[in-house]
């Protein structure tokens, strides 16, 4: 759960801070749950090897490799698959896929 909320708290602080209207007391607490989380995270971590879990927080560094790796890579692509989708007329998905990021006030 530490995990998928770093994840949901860092997408939401990047959100928070590109929506116009910026929210910035948003983003802050999102990036303040980011650093929580992160803690949480260590403190977990340090609780497996002082248990001799060796393994098992090399198992979880496994995944989390990979996962950072498939992440970086679909940010990568991310204007590539955008234009794709947007080209590909398919209704409102490709609408929503073209509009900018922003709230409509």
């Amino acid at each position: 759960m530490t995990g998928v909320l770093m994840v949901y708290s860092s997408l939401f602080t990047r959100w928070a801070f590109i929506v116009k209207p910026q929210n910035l007391l948003l983003s802050a607490c999102h990036a303040s749950n980011v650093v929580a989380q992160c803690n949480q995270m260590r403190r977990a971590i340090e609780f497996k090897l002082a248990n001799g879990e060796q393994e098992a927080v090399k198992d979880l560094g496994s995944k989390a490799a990979v996962f950072v790796a498939a992440t970086g890579a679909l940010i990568l692509a991310g204007p590539s698959l955008q234009a794709a989708i947007v080209s590909a007329n398919l209704g409102p998905v490709s609408s929503v896929a073209g509009a900018a990021a922003g709230c409509v006030c």
